[in-house]
């Protein structure tokens, strides 16, 4: 087999118990530490900005996770990256349903992160819970943290369900059952 490379889009800054943190960078850490296969950390406004660190990381992956962020300009990057043949999958552990109508002050939004040109003073973007739905179709599938969640959204996309507490050290056991012959 060979090394899988997987981009991960975070949503935030991974910070202590952070969701960012626990089913992202934590994960690409341990990935980074078994030696077979490599992971990265990207931001999202670096994934939108199609920014030069962005487009290296993007166009070496095999695997493109997005944290969450499944509107507005991110739909747009999602179609470009699949054009290109890369897997995208989408990992959220809350319902995209409860997501409010429109984002906090400082926040990526479909609106802020594109610019527009014409007059769009009449545009209604579709709300964030239906790009939601329409990004789930794009995708090649998603990770969820809860069964629950799986069921909810099962209709959409392929739904795998992923703790979001992952034990680390059974990562760590790869590299050394992969030593004694063992392909896992």
């Amino acid at each position: 087999t060979g090394l899988m490379n997987i981009v991960d889009v975070l949503e935030g800054t991974p910070q202590p118990w952070s969701a960012s943190e626990w089913r992202c960078a934590a994960p690409a850490r341990v990935i980074q530490r078994t030696g077979v296969h490599d992971a990265a950390l990207l931001s999202i406004s670096e994934f939108i900005e199609n920014a030069p660190r962005a487009q290296r990381l993007c166009n070496a992956c095999d695997l493109i996770v997005i944290q969450n962020h499944l509107f507005g300009p991110v739909l747009e990057k999602v179609q470009h990256w699949k054009a290109k043949g890369k897997a995208v999958i989408v990992d959220f552990d809350a319902s995209p349903l409860l997501l409010p109508k429109t984002l906090k002050k400082g926040e990526p939004s479909p609106d802020s992160m594109q610019p527009w040109h014409g007059d769009f003073s009449n545009f209604n973007p579709p709300s964030l819970a239906t790009q939601f739905r329409l990004g789930l179709r794009l995708v090649d599938g998603a990770t969820v943290s809860t069964y629950p969640l799986a069921n909810d959204w099962q209709g959409l996309t392929n739904m795998q369900v992923l703790p979001t507490f992952i034990d680390t050290d059974q990562y760590c056991q790869i590299t050394a059952l992969e030593h004694q012959g063992v392909v896992i």
